[in-house]
């Protein structure tokens, strides 16, 4: 069988059917990679997912294991949705120092003339998420 692609899994967890999208993901042996930053960053997705079904000390357990995929993506792929994703992850997961010193770096990299792979929505989006976790209201 060939493994399914990464944006169907994707579709599957933004639908809500995540068990789904988690069972294909492994079948699809996405879940051992460490090279392919796509494949992190549906990881990251997924167990942010897991994340927010759980509770307690199993939720935060979720989110840094989702923060470590996003990291590991972003380390290969530098994206700003990416290092958001970190900032946010830390600081629901208790670290609101590490969170809001990463999404500190997120505005950074906005403001950098790099290229960036994201439509104007995102990249708002993105910017008010950094935003907000550095407590700027304005």
């Amino acid at each position: 069988m060939e493994a399914p692609p990464l944006y169907l899994i994707t579709a599957l967890a933004r639908s809500g059917a995540l068990d789904q999208a988690w069972a294909l993901f492994e079948a699809g042996g996405y879940s051992a990679s460490v090279t392919d930053s796509s494949a992190l960053a549906v990881k990251g997705r997924l167990l942010k997912d897991r994340g927010l079904r759980a509770a307690g000390g199993e939720r935060r357990a979720f989110f840094v294991e989702s923060a470590k995929a996003y990291a590991a993506a972003d380390a290969l792929s530098p994206q700003p949705y990416l290092l958001i994703n970190v900032a946010t992850l830390a600081f629901l997961s208790g670290d609101q120092e590490r969170g809001s010193d990463l999404a500190r770096a997120t505005l950074e990299r906005l403001d950098a003339p790099a290229h960036v792979s994201e439509t104007p929505y995102w990249l708002a989006a993105t910017r008010a998420e950094a935003l907000l976790l550095c407590d700027d209201q304005e």
